[in-house]
């Protein structure tokens, strides 16, 4: 899994999300590799789409963050990057899978 911290006017996109248990949590947008002809993308592919599938942004990747462990499942991990928007304004482009889209400061957006 890929995920994307994208600064736009100074806030963070995070999406509501509610899991098949009703467990409820903000996420950053992003999601899993597809396979294409055989291969896996490779993660900057995936979340250049993944980030235009879900927000309606075309985004740039500036640079690697961390892997960090997926909290649902500890034995996956999902690589964070860094991405600036290139064009299009946010907005929730999948409301079936993500509830709620909302803009927060960094510093509200840790707490969530």
């Amino acid at each position: 899994k890929v995920s994307a911290i994208l600064l736009i006017g100074g806030k963070i996109p995070l999406f509501f999300r509610e899991g098949k248990d009703k467990t409820q949590w903000w996420d950053l947008p992003g999601g899993k590799r597809n396979e294409i002809g055989g291969r896996l993308e490779d993660d900057d592919t995936a979340l250049v789409r993944e980030v235009k599938e879900e927000l309606g942004v075309t985004a740039e990747i500036t640079r690697f963050v961390a892997d960090v462990p997926h909290v649902l499942h500890p034995n996956k991990f999902i690589g964070i990057y860094l991405c600036q928007k290139i064009s299009g304004e946010p907005r929730n482009m999948l409301p079936d899978e993500h509830l709620d889209m909302q803009m927060f400061a960094p510093a509200e957006a840790v707490v969530k």
